[in-house]
């Protein structure tokens, strides 16, 4: 076992053994060892982004049936995986959807209504008497349970199309379990998390088989249409992915209106008729014995055009016609052109054209042709441009191939069919056309002498789409985010030029291990553009969906940059719902990341850039408080920022431990040497987004810090800063593990702390949602305003958080009175939101140095000794809280929101501490449990289970005197703190009274006379000894509120 040793030599009163005693002994839990990575692998191991799960009516699924979850490292101390589906739930059933939004529209009339019957103590009918009773006594006098209740039991449920359920089928946001039930046709997508990784799984509800069959008209288009005219009818299918192999449409009045085997309907005569579509159920069924599932649209048809045959345009080749055959009556006739009509009703063409006018104003044309000529029946519905696209490998286009001349009834006979392209579409000689590719090809007829020819678009048609590359894939971390920078390195190690940075918007179905051409084969099926943030990045010009970023970033902040993605070519005509989505991407000003080397040049050229002359602000600092005593000048300047932030945006995990050097024995022997100190480490001058990235170094590598935060106005965020990588097999880390940690993370401070880092002069340093961990010490802010905001601070050998506040006295000369200047150096440090776990010290440790005090018996403000004159002592602290206090010249710490310390202290175990004399050991080990156990005022904080009693250490506040070896805890302290979270106590040991035994009694005594502040959970918190967190959905939204 590890201890901390404490030299026989040093001169240290007994009090400050006590007090180590108290704050160091060994925690509840073990060192927690983090989740590192997360992978979702198919039953054979491969690891997958998209899963397809098939619908069976309503059905419990389990997304374990189809995948396995793996987290690493192996030794994680949590493995738990978290399934939750974010963002919505998109219906590709429509129907379905209909059904659960009348249900939930009824559920919520119904709900106000038992509420308000409930309120009044009666129901308004038996059935609902009968359903409170079942449920008060499910639920007794929890009312909001009791309602839900009775709607369950009252309204047939309809359920969500898919949702998460515990273990008893009831809807949950997530679970641990992968349950789930899935009632409908749907995609959405899965987030598995574990601890802060997160992996995406994009799911389609699916199937192939015809269930329903919907018929509709273009957007442009009403189902009224003339005598003559020709109209396409758009099919859609339920499952949206159906393969449909047979489809056999018909008209119910044949005298009304045609339709051919495409769908286009002629109307003949004013009337009304109903259009069908069957379709066959089954996507892998044979011809043999066919099931149908139909589809039906009505149609009106009115009298449009001049005629009753042909409505407002006829083609002929025929010079004299009758009007009887054309569907004219003569005395309907106020005007002819182009012809002639005689008394017989005989018109002759005298004109290629010829138009007749009736008295209802309308007319029709007629046009001539070479008697012979054909052409493809309604080719201007299927023609390129005319925004028809035949599928690749879907049902076939059946061309019509007729006379031109539509009074020619006769079959056309011995045609000859022929593709001009048949990579891209075949036909055969009924002119069937199928798509084989992606392309265009020119279909022609050929009869005689006679062609006619018709291209025809052929694509990859979508009926969905879903992004790998999505919101919830970006939203990562704590901070729930992904942020990109603007450039990044060329080669590092040569120079820092850089390029421009760039990402991909991945589709699901991808091809893996796919050539440039395969991708762009691919990705030629969707349209990528930039619809918000245009002016921050371009799509690239030769990969589909790269998004190129630019410099206009700078000074702007983070942006965002909004990529919509869709189907160039959707299956379903004028449906765009289901084949359109959108991501958002988090952009900045700055550079990429992805190993050590590049971070540490992105340190450098981050400084360079926040210190250069025309972006510096105050370079020299600025005067934020001056006070002039007869001897001193007491100064604070805030530090220098900048008007603009060069960001580091993390690409992968960064350590140290490429940059490992060893020291060797004369035996060969190695160890890590401590190779990284003030100067090789990271400093930072910039925004930092981690990207929940790791920044990390070898056991042993560290002399001093991880890394350092030194310019005003920046933020640190959804980072892990970890100082020793816990090395092994051992499925955890003990507390005493946990005190051998070397380093420190995180160095807080401006040019060493001559300068404040102050909030109202610069912004100040803010760290949020980020975790740190496994370090001696961790994070050190000095003489700066620093914000945690939804932190995580956890396996710390000593204090958390470790601020001092003491009086500066400098050899340097007031320019403006002559007199030395004395600079107070004190952190303000806001709090909100924060989780702190096996920290063997407190989580923050705040202390005074020689503050109020010049020495160990001279006041700083008053002459005279504060051990002889008690109104000189009352006169000092007086002058300091008029003078500094009051204006803010004091250590700050204000905490909001919650805070979770996992930090309970077992009093009786403080083997930690060794002097070298078992005696005195022995006493110490002790004496902290007496004082405890026998002291009043530990009475609301001690946590007593069984034969153990256990003590709450999150934050302390101590006065401190050094000089010249010797060390004392009497120092006057004067903390301004201000905390929302109402689970704490004081313990002020100034306020301890003597009580109990000889030995609480003697340590009792010492403590009074000693300077020490310590706050903890009274006993009857909700965390315990016993309790442990777990970072999941749950407790990240819970950090964000």
């Amino acid at each position: 076992m590890k201890k901390v040793m404490i030299g026989i030599l040093i001169l240290i009163p007994i009090i400050v053994l006590v007090v180590v005693a108290l704050v160091s002994v060994i925690v509840s839990m073990s060192a927690h060892i983090a989740v590192e990575d997360l992978q979702l692998l198919d039953k054979n191991g491969k690891e997958i982004y998209d899963l397809q799960i098939p619908l069976d009516e309503v059905s419990n699924v389990n997304i374990y049936n189809y995948l396995d979850a793996k987290i690493y490292p192996e030794k994680a101390t949590d493995k738990t995986v978290e399934w939750q589906i974010v963002g919505d739930v998109v219906y590709t059933d429509l129907q379905s959807e209909a059904s659960r939004n009348e249900y939930l529209a009824k559920r919520s009339a119904l709900t106000a209504e038992l509420e308000t019957e409930l309120a009044q103590g009666s129901f308004s009918t038996t059935e609902r008497q009968n359903a409170y009773n079942i449920a008060r006594g499910k639920y007794y006098k929890d009312s909001s349970l009791i309602i839900a209740e009775m709607a369950d039991i009252l309204l047939e449920k309809v359920y969500p199309a898919a949702a998460f359920v515990d273990e008893n089928g009831k809807e949950v946001e997530s679970n641990t379990t992968g349950k789930m039930i899935v009632s409908s046709f749907c995609k959405f997508t899965v987030r598995a998390q574990a601890e802060t990784v997160s992996k995406t799984l994009t799911v389609s509800v699916m199937g192939y088989d015809v269930e329903r069959v919907e018929l509709a008209v273009g957007e442009d288009e009403t189902t009224t249409l003339g005598v003559g005219e020709s109209m396409r009818i758009l099919a859609s299918y339920t499952p949206i992915d159906s393969i449909v192999n047979h489809t056999i449409w018909q008209v119910e009045d044949e005298s009304v209106a045609t339709v051919d085997s495409n769908g286009v309907i002629t109307a003949l005569k004013a009337g009304q008729t109903t259009i069908s579509l069957r379709a066959s159920v089954y996507s892998t069924e044979n011809s043999e014995n066919i099931e149908y599932v139909e589809g039906k649209i009505d149609i009106t048809v009115e009298q449009k055009g001049a005629s009753s045959r042909f409505g407002e345009n006829l083609v002929t080749s025929r010079k004299s016609l009758t009007l009887e055959e054309i569907g004219i009556v003569k005395e309907d006739i106020t005007n002819v052109s182009g012809a002639t009509v005689d008394e017989s009703g005989i018109l002759t063409m005298t004109e290629n054209i010829a138009v007749i006018t009736v008295k209802s104003g309308v007319q029709l044309a007629i046009a001539s042709c070479v008697d012979g000529d054909i052409t493809i029946n309604n080719s201007r519905f299927y023609e390129n441009g005319s925004g028809y696209v035949l599928s690749v490998g879907e049902n076939l286009l059946d061309l019509d191939l007729v006379w031109k001349d539509m009074l020619k009834t006769d079959q056309i006979e011995n045609a000859v069919w022929s593709s001009s392209s048949e990579s891209v579409a075949t036909v055969n000689d009924k002119g069937e056309v199928k798509g084989v590719s992606s392309g265009v090809a020119t279909i022609t007829a050929t009869v005689g002498q006679k062609s006619t020819s018709i291209t025809i678009n052929v694509q990859r048609k979508l009926s969905q789409i879903q992004l790998r590359t999505s919101d919830a894939s970006l939203a990562i971390g704590i901070a729930r985010e992904t942020v990109f920078a603007s450039e990044r390195y060329i080669d590092v190690k040569a120079s820092n030029a850089k390029t421009a940075n760039y990402t991909h918007v991945i589709v699901q179905g991808e091809p893996e291990n796919a050539t440039a051409a395969q991708l762009a084969e691919f990705y030629s099926a969707y349209v990528f553009e930039i619809v918000e943030g245009g002016e921050y990045a371009s799509m690239d010009t030769l990969v589909a969906n790269k998004v190129v970023f630019n410099n206009s970033l700078e000074g702007k902040g983070k942006q965002k940059v909004v990529v919509k993605v869709s189907a160039r070519y959707p299956k379903y005509e004028g449906m765009t719902r289901f084949t359109t989505e959108t991501v958002t991407l988090n952009v900045v000003y700055g550079v990429m990341a992805s190993n050590i080397d590049e971070l540490f040049r992105a340190t450098q050229d981050q400084k360079a850039y926040a210190t250069a002359e025309d972006n510096v602000v105050n370079p020299d600092g600025i005067e934020i408080f001056r006070h002039e005593t007869a001897d001193n000048v007491y100064l604070v300047k805030g530090a220098p920022y900048s008007k603009r932030l060069y960001a580091i945006c993390l690409e992968n995990d960064c350590s140290y431990e490429d940059w490992i050097e060893y020291d060797v024995d004369k035996d060969g022997n190695k160890t890590v040497k401590d190779n990284i100190d003030y100067d090789r480490c990271v400093k930072f001058y910039g925004d930092v987004y981690g990207n929940n990235h790791i920044i990390s170094a070898k056991t042993g590598q560290l002399d001093n810090y991880l890394t350092r935060a030194k310019w005003n106005g920046i933020t640190i965020s959804n980072i892990v800063l970890r100082a020793n990588e816990i090395e092994g097999d051992t499925d955890s880390v003990t507390a005493e593990g946990a005190a051998s940690f070397q380093g420190y993370i995180c160095d807080i401070d401006t040019d060493a702390g001559k300068y404040h880092a102050s909030i109202e002069y610069g912004g100040g340093i803010t760290f949020e949602y980020s975790i740190f961990e496994n370090a001696q010490q961790g994070l050190n802010p000095f003489n700066c305003d620093v914000t945690y905001k939804g932190c995580i601070i956890r396996n710390i050998g000593q204090t958390g958080m470790y601020s001092p506040t003491r009086m500066e006295d400098l050899d340097d000369i007031d320019e403006k009175t002559g007199k030395k200047i004395v600079m107070p150096y004190y952190s303000h440090i806001d709090m909100h939101n924060m989780i702190c776990s096996n920290t063997l010290g407190t989580m923050l440790s705040v202390t005074h140095e020689h503050f109020t005090r010049k020495s160990n018996s001279d006041y700083r403000f008053v002459d005279g000794n504060y051990n002889k004159n008690k109104e000189l002592a009352e006169a000092n602290e007086k002058y300091y809280i008029e003078n500094f206090y009051n204006k803010g010249i004091c250590a700050t710490v204000k905490q909001t929101g919650f805070f979770n310390a996992y930090n309970w202290q077992d009093v009786n175990n403080s083997k930690f501490i060794e002097t070298g004399f078992d005696a005195i050991d022995n006493v110490l080990a002790t004496s902290v449990g007496y004082l405890i156990n026998e002291n009043s005022a530990f009475k609301d904080a001690k946590y007593v289970d069984g034969d153990k009693t256990y003590i709450h250490a999150a934050f302390m506040c101590t006065g401190i005197f050094s000089s010249g070896g010797y060390t004392v805890l009497n120092e006057p302290t004067y903390l301004n703190l201000s905390m929302e979270d109402s689970r704490f106590y004081k313990f002020d040991s100034k306020t301890l009274n003597p009580e109990g035994g000889s030995i609480a009694t003697t340590v009792a005594r010492l403590l009074k006379n000693a300077s020490i502040t310590l706050y903890g959970y009274t006993n009857d918190a909700e965390i315990t000894p016993s309790s442990t967190y777990q970072v999941n959905s749950a407790l990240i939204e819970k950090i964000h509120s």
